[in-house]
């Protein structure tokens, strides 16, 4: 077992999916049921890692050595490949991260299995569907009642997940409010800080996220979904109202818009839509692993940047600068 750091992209995306949660995300023994597992096969990753925790009859300390051997067996070919354990740090303690240099390919299933090397039969595992390669197409805007435009993600794309179309905008408000620079949905939890003397107006960048997994739907040979600008204007105008007072004058300049998303294994789907940490920590709320808890999915990340004319613009009611 080797020492490793968080300076790998998946160990450290893992330890973040990790401190989501709580301790109860090793859920403990009862049937049969050995190890949980957490992790994801990204194919643009040159490391892939899963966390492995065993499945105990009491809460306890993770064991400094687990005895166990972790194999990936890519389907349809004699290659295997054994994993290495390290032991990384996290702010509830120590974990156990298993990891291996390869690159998932696109379009293929694999198999990965944590076998007790002490007690025989003691056994869990997962199949790992790789999604194929894909990319987005953005489609002509059109012009009807709303301004719209539909993306397309493929080919051979079964699943998106985290589909956020983010604005960046300018706009003049209460200089306490630079703390935060992202316009979240709801706002009530959030606090000016330090208002300085008759609270003056400053220029603030902000981002705005809106999320559109509620709007993806499949299509042929992939999926796509529909972003409608004037609904994601008023949520940017509603969002700025949570922040008090505004410099109408000023008005609100649009900087730029990023779309991202996460193009994923077909089993991705989270209740509700969304991860959060009650999901992780409920044993069997969303498992896809074999005489065990926990889930192992694959994806990767996708991202375009969007333009809008300045004709366009000024109907969202944004103000442009000739």
């Amino acid at each position: 077992m080797t020492s490793r750091t968080c300076s790998s992209a998946a160990i450290a995306l893992l330890i973040a999916l990790l401190t989501a949660c709580d301790s109860d995300v090793a859920p403990r023994a009862g049937g049969d049921y050995f190890f949980s597992l957490y992790g994801v096969f990204n194919p643009h990753a040159d490391t892939q890692a899963v966390i492995v925790f065993p499945v105990q009859s009491t809460l306890a300390e993770v064991p400094t050595d687990l005895g166990v051997l972790v194999v990936s067996e890519e389907l349809g070919s004699s290659v295997r490949t054994t994993w290495t354990d390290s032991l990384v740090s996290s702010p509830d303690g120590p974990v156990h991260v298993f990891w291996s240099d390869f690159r998932a390919k696109f379009g293929t299933d694999y198999r990965l299995t944590v076998a007790s090397e002490r007690h025989e039969g003691r056994r869990s595992e997962v199949l790992v569907a790789v999604p194929g390669l894909a990319a987005i197409d953005v489609r002509p805007l059109q012009d009807n009642l709303h301004l719209t435009q539909t993306v397309f993600v493929g080919p051979d794309t079964e699943r998106l997940n985290a589909v956020t179309v983010r604005y960046v905008v300018q706009a003049k408000l209460p200089a306490a409010w630079r703390v935060y620079p992202t316009l979240v949905p709801g706002e009530s939890g959030l606090q000016p800080v330090d208002p300085p003397p008759g609270d003056s107006l400053v220029v603030q960048t902000l981002f705005v996220p809106i999320s559109y997994d509620h709007a993806v739907e499949p299509a042929a040979d992939g999926m796509q979904f529909q972003i409608d600008y004037h609904s994601d204007a008023a949520e940017i105008w509603r969002r700025l109202e949570l922040r008090g007072r505004r410099d109408r004058s000023f008005g609100v300049r649009l900087l730029g818009i990023e779309l991202s998303l996460t193009v994923s294994s077909p089993d991705w789907v989270p209740p509700g839509g969304t991860f959060d940490r009650e999901v992780l920590i409920q044993p069997g709320t969303m498992s896809n692993v074999e005489g065990g808890f926990g889930f192992v999915g694959s994806g990767y990340a996708l991202s375009a940047v969007l333009h809008l004319g300045e004709s366009e613009q000024e109907r969202l009611g944004f103000r442009v600068i000739p």
